[in-house]
């Protein structure tokens, strides 16, 4: 990758502390970011369609085929 070896390491805001405070003992620099992706999902149980939006984003939601 272009930006190897990269000091620093982003992370959202729902990782614990905990998991930072130890990556920050294992000598990384982690930073604190917004969410950085997200997801838009279809799942199909017993043929019906269920869609999902990521519930990180703002105004996610889920719809369900009837």
């Amino acid at each position: 990758h272009k930006d190897w070896p990269y000091a620093g390491l982003d992370y959202e805001s729902t990782l614990s502390s905990d998991i930072s405070n130890q990556l920050e003992y294992m000598g990384h620099q982690p930073e604190r970011q917004k969410t950085m992706g997200s997801t838009q999902s279809i799942h199909v149980i017993n043929g019906i369609n269920y869609g999902y939006a990521d519930l990180r984003r703002p105004n996610a939601g889920v719809s369900r085929q009837r």
